[in-house]
């Protein structure tokens, strides 16, 4: 039990006052086994929940860190305040220590309140869709140059990354809202970074200069405005090859998109992005 009007565990006093108990206790104080209840107490006394997000009215996300250097992510869905849900990412197949620790966390105002960008789906095809728009010389040399053992574990993620002009273009928004929502809730967001750096890349080596700026440009805008451009370390080596890549597209771009670059260089200047010395070292270099 946890004095000062905070969080009581165990047996609750027949006097005690209803308005001192965490108000998930009522609905979902008997979901957790008592050493459940132990530890996940344990888990928010010693700070394990790193990072609780409270998005719109109705869902706060936590990253809850494990007993191995690892992190789990918890997600509790509230209607006018009431819990109604929860989930956690660890295989526990029942209420855990790290959705308990997140309550605790949630009851005791202890987190951010953050709004997200609505998601955007992506575009997609079957791996029978892809195939059929890749021309049929194309493909056979592809699979020429695959060894036969690799062939068996051929997927579509793998075509998807060297046919990439046969998918369909995702937009702007698809990028930055996924990448900005990545950012605050910090789920997901180094294998999405990732992902997009693939995607640069590819788009630069079939010269669709265009579509690689599109995707450069949503990362810088993205984080920054997630508030990260200036505060992550890892920034650092983001923007060492988001300068190698853009001095590539700059160079070899006809003039149209040239104009583009340069009208959002200006408006990076005018909107003090240049706080980040990596981002204005870029902008000179080109």
């Amino acid at each position: 039990m946890k004095e000062d009007n905070k969080i009581y565990i165990g047996e609750i006093p027949d006097d005690f006052d209803d308005d001192m108990l965490p108000y998930f206790a009522e609905n979902f104080f008997e979901d957790f086994a008592p050493q459940i209840i132990k530890r996940g107490e344990n888990y928010y006394n010693n700070g394990n929940v790193i990072n609780c997000i409270k998005t719109g009215e109705d869902y706060y996300y936590a990253k809850v860190s494990g007993s191995y250097d690892n992190f789990y992510e918890v997600s509790v869905y509230t209607d006018d305040d009431v819990i109604m849900d929860y989930e956690c990412t660890c295989p526990c197949d029942y209420p855990c220590k790290h959705i308990y620790a997140t309550l605790l966390a949630i009851d005791n105002h202890e987190y951010i309140t953050k709004e997200l960008k609505p998601y955007i789906h992506e575009e997609k095809v079957t791996m029978k869709e892809l195939i059929e728009k890749i021309p049929a010389s194309e493909l056979k040399n592809y699979l020429m140059k695959i060894p036969s053992y690799k062939k068996l574990k051929l997927n579509l993620k793998q075509l998807e990354e060297h046919f990439i002009e046969y998918l369909p273009k995702q937009t702007y928004e698809y990028y930055y809202n996924n990448l900005y929502n990545a950012s605050i809730l910090q789920s997901n967001f180094k294998s999405l970074l990732k992902d997009y750096l693939i995607k640069i890349k590819r788009y630069i080596e079939i010269k669709d200069y265009n579509e690689s700026f599109k995707i450069i440009k949503s990362i810088v805008t993205s984080i920054n405005d997630a508030g990260y451009l200036n505060y992550e370390e890892s920034i650092i080596n983001l923007m060492l090859k988001i300068g190698v890549y853009m001095r590539t597209i700059y160079r070899k771009c006809n003039n149209d998109l040239k104009e583009k670059i340069d009208k959002w260089f200006k408006e990076l200047a005018d909107n003090n992005f240049y706080e980040h010395i990596y981002l204005e070292d870029i902008v000179q270099s080109i």
